[in-house]
């Protein structure tokens, strides 16, 4: 996990060095004049990051979205979500139909598990007799 938000890190401080770059730049048009080349290489640049921008949120998401679903613990009839990426252009790493599949599975094998254990005979033997159903009296 904490490789992951390294990762993430990294991202934000190129990102970051690339924006502040991209401000020099600009206020130095401002400040002191450009000609069109200059001003159609800012711009480039200035596409080009936001797309980086844009591709480091999408990726971020994803790792944010891995470590979600590992910490889950999904059941084993839900593993397939761990690979679900069909809406890539959301704002929840999970969307609310899976959660709510998780929900439901994990509150069914919980049903199952709780009646398999009711229906177990209710006695048994500790190795200094019986208990449970039978007492000594």
């Amino acid at each position: 996990m904490v490789s992951v938000i390294g990762k993430g890190a990294d991202r934000l401080r190129t990102a970051g060095r690339g924006t502040s770059e991209l401000y020099n730049e600009i206020r130095y048009i401002f400040e002191e004049g450009g000609d069109q080349q200059t001003m159609s290489t800012i711009l480039e640049k200035a596409r080009k990051l936001a797309e980086y921008y844009l591709a480091t949120g999408k990726e971020l998401d994803r790792d944010a979205k891995d470590l979600s679903t590992k910490a889950f613990r999904l059941p084993g009839s839900l593993k397939y979500l761990e690979d679900d990426d069909e809406d890539d252009n959301k704002d929840l790493f999970l969307s609310l139909d899976v959660i709510e599949k998780i929900q439901k599975t994990r509150f069914e094998e919980s049903v199952i598990k709780r009646s398999r254990y009711s229906s177990r005979p209710q006695g048994g033997f500790n190795g200094r007799g019986l208990f449970g159903i039978m007492k000594n009296t």
